[in-house]
């Protein structure tokens, strides 16, 4: 005998298969399927006890060019190939680092990743290896610069190790804030890379203003510039992959781009370009799979979008 069910609840029944169906295909891996599977414009994490960036509000300006507190971002990695720094990443789960898609073109057993290091000639810091490497489908150079790493064992999380916190809510524009990039990449363009972290402060522009500098087909609305018209100031070689933040309104760091390309370094009306996160968290959801992504400060137990 089949059971007849009440109109309302068939209705509800069926959008859960809908959901259910829609986040499963391929459409939910690509920049465009953002929110398709979830109606009400929200979803809520998984339980997860850590919280992520640091309990305490960001303090003191940012200025270009200098040595970071050590410490200071806890969720910054580095990523090494054959004992050489080669990107930097960002830890966003207890297995998961987030990086550059252009960072990892080859085989996990290539890379091995350090965290709650500051000085990387005289720390040695937490070494872990990679099991996985999962880099965006519609990757291609400039366009979806992002991939994940899956760590081979779970990161225990300290005072020097915690996960980085992603965009709480969708933005379609960050220009006119002031941005924070960190990185032990080169100095200069013509210069070694530095032992110790760095950060540099430099403006978020408008993503329109940013296509007059380079070339059509570059830069996209999935993307973040940030730059002075004089330049000087910039990411570098060795920092791809790394975080850019902006100070939230709660005063804590979020990260809302990955260091993705540029030309040259620090150069004038050439500012660098950064993956846009917001625009790709159902595509990191989806593959951390049940790895919840750490509450934000402030909000722990809130829906975040």
């Amino acid at each position: 005998m089949v059971k007849k069910c009440e109109a309302f609840t068939c209705l509800l029944s069926a959008l859960v298969v809908i959901v259910g169906v829609v986040r499963s295909s391929e459409l939910i891996k690509t920049t465009e399927a953002r929110n398709i599977y979830n109606i009400f414009g929200y979803q809520q994490e998984p339980s997860c006890s850590c919280v992520c960036a640091t309990p305490r509000r960001h303090r003191g300006k940012i200025v270009g060019g200098m040595e970071t507190q050590p410490h200071e971002f806890p969720w910054l990695a580095a990523i090494f190939v054959d004992e050489i720094l080669h990107c930097g990443g960002t830890v966003i789960t207890e297995l998961h680092i987030l990086t550059a898609a252009h960072c990892l073109q080859g085989t996990p057993k290539q890379y091995v990743v350090v965290l709650g290091a500051h000085n990387l000639h005289d720390e040695i810091g937490d070494v872990y290896m990679v099991s996985d490497i999962l880099v965006h489908e519609l990757y291609k150079p400039y366009h979806h610069d992002i991939a994940l790493m899956k760590l081979a064992r779970k990161i225990r999380f300290s005072d020097v190790v915690r996960a980085g916190c992603l965009p709480k809510i969708w933005r379609n524009s960050y220009a006119g804030e002031m941005g924070v990039v960190i990185g032990w990449g080169q100095v200069g363009e013509s210069e070694a890379s530095s032992s110790t972290l760095q950060k540099v402060g430099v403006p978020i522009i408008p993503t329109q203003e940013c296509m007059k500098y380079y070339k059509a087909d570059e830069v996209s609305n999935h993307m973040v510039c940030a730059g002075y018209p004089e330049g000087k100031k910039d990411s570098c070689k060795g920092d791809s992959g790394g975080p850019l933040h902006v100070v939230s309104d709660s005063g804590y760091l979020e990260i809302i781009g990955i260091v993705s390309f540029g030309r040259g370094c620090a150069r004038a009306n050439t500012p660098g370009v950064y993956t846009k996160i917001a625009d790709y968290m159902d595509w990191i959801r989806f593959w951390i799979g049940n790895n919840c992504l750490c509450s934000h400060p402030y909000f722990q137990n809130a829906f975040y979008f």
